[in-house]
């Protein structure tokens, strides 16, 4: 079998084109061969589309349908679906439904909310992350390292750690905060100016690490073995694979309280939903 991954970004520096390239290690693994294409006239078996959900949604199902007229099977992961669809969103879960074999989402909750415009159909899949299904134990208890990383934007609320760290330093005098990732090319230029801007006039600037660049994803997991504890206040979006990759190494996380996080709850995982709460188990988990 070949299996072709069309991804709705064709950006080499996101999160979905690390993800799609976990999946081609894994199934080199099996004896499958798998890449991923940018155009719908490739040869393979089964695409399986690995789609950020409202990004170019109808430009995206003009291809799957064409490669439906080939005969192609059509899997589609759908990532950062939302909680409330919009009358067009509606329209393309349901076009998406009818057009492919397969539909696979990353929580059960995100599940039922397809199933409210598709009904039960038995094509709706709930898969686990790569990362999640290893199940690695790393967990470092040593250091006072607090970690914000991955792709940075608005929605990932990082600005709000930045903001309240000096409470946690005033306690934890040794804490430091690492920051590690990017924002993508072009991408939110007035958040990223105020962004660095508040790392900069920080009172606590020397307790703080910016690394403003791309890293691999060996690097990641580096960063992610190395911390004390990892912080992932998202306001709205994808759980995606800095979440998974925590789950997988038994890693302490802060986390807000969306649907996907509290869905995977575990041991050492800790809700909160506000700032000061959020201080308040930060200075916890660096003293225990």
């Amino acid at each position: 079998m070949i299996i072709a991954f069309l991804l709705s970004t064709n950006s080499r520096d996101s999160g979905l084109f690390y993800y799609t390239r976990t999946l081609i290690r894994e199934l080199a693994e099996q004896g499958i061969k798998s890449f991923i294409t940018h155009t719908v006239s490739c040869v393979c078996d089964l695409l399986h589309v690995q789609h950020v959900f409202g990004y170019n949604d109808k430009a995206l199902l003009k291809r799957i349908k064409a490669v439906r007229k080939k005969g192609v099977s059509v899997f589609i992961t759908l990532h950062s679906l939302n909680h409330v669809l919009t009358r067009e969103q509606e329209g393309f879960i349901k076009a998406v439904g009818k057009e492919c074999d397969c539909l696979c989402v990353h929580f059960k909750y995100q599940r039922a909310i397809i199933q409210k415009y598709l009904g039960k159909q038995p094509n709706i899949e709930v898969i686990t992350y790569p990362a999640e299904a290893e199940k690695k134990k790393k967990n470092n208890r040593k250091g006072k390292t607090v970690l914000l990383c991955g792709f940075f934007r608005p929605t990932k609320g990082f600005h709000r750690v930045v903001a309240l760290f000096p409470e946690v330093v005033k306690k934890v005098p040794d804490a430091q905060l690492l920051i590690a990732g990017a924002f993508s090319k072009g991408a939110w230029s007035i958040y990223k100016r105020d962004f660095f801007e508040a790392i900069r006039r920080s009172s606590v600037r020397n307790r703080i690490v910016l690394k403003n660049r791309l890293f691999s994803e060996k690097q990641f997991l580096n960063f992610i073995d190395a911390a004390r504890v990892v912080v992932l206040p998202y306001e709205s979006g994808e759980h995606a694979g800095i979440f998974h990759q925590c789950i997988a190494r038994g890693k302490q996380m802060i986390t807000s309280d969306l649907p996907g996080f509290i869905e995977k709850k575990h041991k050492m995982h800790y809700i909160v939903r506000n700032d000061k709460r959020l201080a308040q188990t930060l200075v916890f988990c660096l003293r225990h």
